[in-house]
């Protein structure tokens, strides 16, 4: 049995190149849970353009992004939702919304 070792030397290249493929597939990884200088970043739209979305309700809290500190955290899934349906909410969902946060602000002051 004959063995050819005239690419003996190639091999530490494509371990590198391994290692490097490996990297990216890590890096490919998607988060569902955006703040809001990634979703800046995914969108393409300004912080000010975010930030005027969420104050006339075309981004809903609740359904597009969450908050428990200052800090807003966007779902993006909802995000491609609401891309891909032409940046328009959806009224009933809307209107859910609101008849949530009435019910949620009559039982806190009960």
């Amino acid at each position: 049995m004959s063995i050819n070792l005239n690419n003996i030397n190639k091999i530490e290249d494509i371990y590198t190149l391994l290692i490097e493929i490996n990297n990216q597939c890590k890096n490919n990884y998607e988060k569902r849970w955006l703040n809001t200088a990634e979703v800046v970043e995914y969108t393409g739209f300004s912080q000010s353009t975010i930030k005027n979305l969420k104050k006339e309700g075309e981004l809903v809290e609740g359904i597009h992004y969450f908050r428990k500190t200052r800090n807003s955290t966007f779902d993006k899934e909802k995000i491609d939702e609401w891309i891909m349906e032409g940046g328009k909410v959806k009224k009933e969902i809307i209107s859910h919304n609101q008849k949530e946060l009435i019910m949620n602000n009559i039982l806190n002051v009960a």
